[in-house]
């Protein structure tokens, strides 16, 4: 069972996520938290599969949360609820939010969220995969064969040979 822990300094917002996923609290076990310095000492002591924070707190914002959730527990799915979506804030985010999702936001989405999470847990079941993959800071590009690739697959008419032909194009 996937175990999700929401952050917030509102308990009203924390109050409203809780109705919001009721009808989901046989599938995941959810927990909530008023602040980081809570949301850290419950990571401490219990085994969390994600942390879905707001970006603005007082003390430690979700930015800074999720900076020390990375250093301290890698193997825990990162994200962001926020109604910020300015540069500056991305750009704190970016090196430690695998995900953002902006607010307001519904029930459909945060089902969605936490499918595909409860989906890549399955897939790495392993604690360490998990904090090997939830250390990177950031992908490489995608390599110019792919971009052939999916060109070649969403035009529905390339042939096997087509396909072949861009694969072989690749010296690797």
């Amino acid at each position: 069972m996937l175990k999700a822990l929401f952050v917030d300094d509102e308990p009203y917002v924390l109050e409203a996520l809780r109705d919001m996923l009721r009808p989901f609290r046989h599938r995941w076990s959810l927990s909530f938290a008023t602040s980081g310095a809570e949301a850290l000492d419950l990571l401490d002591r219990a085994n969390i599969d994600m942390v879905i924070t707001d970006m603005r707190m007082p003390q430690m914002d979700g930015a800074q949360l999720l900076t020390e959730l990375r250093l301290r527990h890698p193997h825990v799915m990162r994200a962001v609820l926020t109604g910020q979506s300015d540069v500056r804030s991305a750009e704190r985010l970016l090196p430690v939010a695998q995900q953002m999702i902006l607010k307001p936001c519904d029930r459909g989405r945060l089902e969605d969220v936490l499918a595909r999470a409860e989906r890549i847990r399955a897939l790495l079941p392993e604690e360490k995969v998990r904090a090997c993959v939830g250390r990177i800071e950031r992908l490489p590009p995608a390599p110019r064969i792919y971009a052939s690739l999916v060109a070649a697959i969403e035009m529905g008419d390339a042939s096997a040979k087509d396909i072949a032909d861009i694969i072989a194009s690749e010296p690797a």
